[in-house]
């Protein structure tokens, strides 16, 4: 059950954030942790947006833990820079 909440979470973040909103509209915290550690730690890959940007690529991986969700990114191609790698996010209550 708690899978379906964070899935429906997911789902609605990432609509809201395809709607042209800011990244910091949305309470995320940066952590430590990469998407191969949260993967380690049994989260599941639940949504992944793919962004067409600037001739590259944006792609945003939505991870649920048992009682969290998690959000990591990687861009390509951008502006003919680098691949880079973001650090992952962790979705928290708002206050």
């Amino acid at each position: 059950m708690s899978r379906l909440v964070l899935a429906l979470v997911a789902t609605l973040v990432c609509a809201s954030a395809n709607a042209q909103t800011s990244r910091t509209a949305y309470q995320w915290i940066r952590i430590t942790e990469t998407m191969s550690d949260l993967i380690d730690q049994g989260y599941a890959l639940t949504t992944v947006i793919k962004d067409s940007v600037s001739g590259g690529v944006i792609n945003t991986f939505y991870l649920s833990g048992k009682d969290d969700l998690v959000r990591c990114g990687e861009a390509y191609h951008v502006a003919r820079l680098r691949p880079a790698v973001f650090p992952c996010e962790r979705l928290t209550q708002p206050h």
